[in-house]
């Protein structure tokens, strides 16, 4: 149970690290007299721009594995009779 609760804080900082980089967030603070207000600022639009971008490339990454792999689907298909045939003529 240690050791999720371990992985769930790393995967919660580092997605604070990414958004941060990414500009997804923005940290501010002021200084009062009593203490420091730390205020935290979330530019969803920027997130909605990223998560649409990422999208679009994973749907490219997908059809060009899709198409490598049809491509070889067909080749198998061509070469299978012809070993079928080698392999029977045995």
């Amino acid at each position: 149970m240690a050791r999720l609760f371990v992985v769930l804080v790393l995967l919660a900082v580092g997605v604070g690290a990414l958004g941060y980089h990414q500009g997804w967030f923005k940290l501010s603070t002021t200084n009062t007299s009593t203490g420091a207000n730390v205020n935290i600022t979330v530019d969803k639009e920027k997130l909605e721009e990223d998560k649409e971008r990422a999208k679009e490339k994973l749907q490219g990454l997908a059809d060009q594995i899709k198409g490598r792999g049809e491509g070889r689907v067909d080749k198998v298909r061509k070469e299978a009779p012809a070993k079928e045939r080698a392999g029977t003529q045995d």
